[in-house]
């Protein structure tokens, strides 16, 4: 099971709701990065979906129990949204940093899956991930299960920043 989530809203450091606080407690900040896709806004949260393409700006957490952490954030997402899963990629840039693949989805409803997204490569940290695990390895995001009306799409593609 993947242990890494990416989080776009509600979910992200800013926030001090009950789930937010729960996954900075039960997980460690990796780092701000962004995947491939786009946010908008449904109701008073956002709702990401792989296309049309664009940047989506957020978090990304390496989760310490990832089966009853991720437990409790499916019950906050609720019906709305699945949690999706996508391999990471080597980028070929001088960064030093990971790209996660697209991914696609035929589903219209949110959904976990994983998310193109960079990761750091450096080492000595606690929340870096190491070489032999980033190649190949596979992250959560969720995924919006509908698509929103393109008017309703944060152009910015961040949700604390729209």
């Amino acid at each position: 099971m993947p242990d890494c989530l990416f989080v776009y809203g509600t979910l992200r450091s800013e926030f001090d709701n009950r789930y937010a606080r729960l996954l900075r407690k039960n997980a460690t900040l990796v780092e701000k990065t962004t995947v491939r896709g786009s946010i908008y806004r449904v109701r008073h949260y956002p709702a990401y979906r792989p296309q049309p393409d664009g940047e989506v700006r957020g978090e990304l957490y390496r989760l310490h129990d990832p089966a009853g952490t991720l437990q409790a954030l499916d019950e906050y997402e609720g019906e709305e949204f699945e949690r999706v899963v996508i391999p990471l990629l080597r980028n070929t840039r001088k960064t030093g940093r990971v790209r996660a693949a697209r991914i696609t989805s035929s589903s219209a409803v949110l959904r976990r899956e994983t998310a193109p997204f960079a990761l750091p490569c450096g080492r000595g940290s606690e929340t870096e991930i190491p070489s032999r695990d980033r190649e190949g390895a596979t992250n959560w995001i969720y995924q919006y299960k509908m698509q929103p009306a393109e008017s309703s799409r944060i152009a910015s593609g961040d949700f604390c920043a729209p």
